[in-house]
């Protein structure tokens, strides 16, 4: 009885700061997506999740991309959902390298209108992150760069990342009135990550922390950073 406990629910740590949170697990995937990427959801887990800009990455290079990763995944036979969870460590680092990686060394290109370095656009992104804090999902750390968001988050309750992402991007109009636009504003994909143990938990938060470090590298315009972690919030201004 207590084996059969033990596979009914994915078992549980505790972070260097008390928070307790599951990791990936192919036993407790209770849904799936698949559009363009792929998609995986279980509970109690942490989310790497980055959503960005309609015009960060450019069209073509985007188009390129979406064919190596069909052919990719022609290659290595990826024809359902239930493939990809079934990847070796080996396969799933090469779809890093390959595909992930390539779209995050893009985004910190800063490439596009990156209007999302205006105080007005920026507040509005907060806002719509802290909006349902500790009530749909809890925010763990996260920033807002000039063209893209990275968020690392826990859900809460019945609470899905569809729905989630979806409540952060519902903020488009208000961007846009005050921007004085009209169109789309995000990206209608997200890029989403289940932390997989606490080694990567913690290189993650690092990660979010070191972002504007690298974006102010390969930018020579003023830009805003609104960062939050565990441990409180940040803005930080600089002249880059």
């Amino acid at each position: 009885m207590k084996e059969l406990a033990k596979k009914m629910s994915p078992e549980k740590h505790l972070d260097e700061n008390g928070f307790e949170a599951a990791f990936f697990d192919t036993h407790f995937l209770k849904y799936q997506r698949n559009r363009r990427l792929p998609h995986w959801e279980q509970d109690s887990v942490f989310y790497f999740i980055t959503f960005r800009l309609w015009d960060s990455i450019p069209s073509e290079i985007s188009k390129s991309i979406k064919h190596e990763r069909e052919l990719w995944h022609k290659k290595n036979k990826i024809v359902s959902k239930n493939d990809f969870a079934l990847l070796n460590f080996e396969k799933r680092n090469e779809y890093y390298r390959l595909f992930s990686k390539r779209i995050k060394d893009l985004l910190d290109s800063g490439f596009g209108l990156c209007f999302l370095d205006k105080p007005k656009t920026n507040m509005i992104v907060e806002n719509a992150l802290k909006h349902f804090d500790n009530e749909r999902y809890i925010l763990d750390s996260w920033v807002i760069m000039s063209n893209h968001v990275h968020v690392l988050v826990r859900l809460l309750g019945d609470w899905t990342l569809d729905s989630v992402t979806h409540s952060w991007k519902s903020f488009s109009k208000e961007i846009n009135k005050a921007l004085k636009r009209s169109g789309q504003v995000w990206m209608h994909e997200s890029f989403d990550h289940i932390i997989r143990n606490l080694d990567q938990l913690k290189k993650i938060r690092q990660y979010i922390k070191d972002n504007p470090i690298k974006f102010g590298k390969e930018t020579a315009s003023e830009t805003l950073t609104i960062q939050h972690n565990h441990l409180g919030c940040e803005r930080t201004k600089r002249k880059l």
